[in-house]
């Protein structure tokens, strides 16, 4: 291993060490985290373009037929399907039966 690499390695493993709060290297926390773990409750989109990319794909999901959507997952487990793949199912399905691993 090059010089480089090994000190990245122990760069990486003193500075996860500090961020763990393990002090046994004699390190002290410089900087406090600002941040704050929080619920998904806790947070609402307001209106603007994420909000409504959001009931976009709301709205283009609940118009799927549930066993529609689980189709490629069916198939990929080995159970029988009998509904139609969504057209981004299709394009999978395609890109999956290509790879050299589907057929082993």
């Amino acid at each position: 291993m090059c010089s480089v690499t090994t000190t990245a390695i122990r760069l990486a493993a003193v500075a996860a060490a500090a961020f763990a709060g393990d002090h046994e290297l004699g390190l002290a926390e410089v900087v406090s985290l600002a941040a704050r773990p929080f619920a998904p409750g806790e947070v609402r989109l307001l209106d603007g373009p994420f909000r409504a990319a959001q009931e976009r794909n709301r709205a283009v999901l609940l118009a799927i037929e549930p066993d529609r959507l689980l189709h490629m997952f069916r198939v990929t487990a080995g159970l029988p399907s009998s509904a139609a793949p969504t057209p981004a199912g299709r394009r999978r399905a395609v890109r999956y039966a290509a790879t050299p691993s589907a057929t082993t």
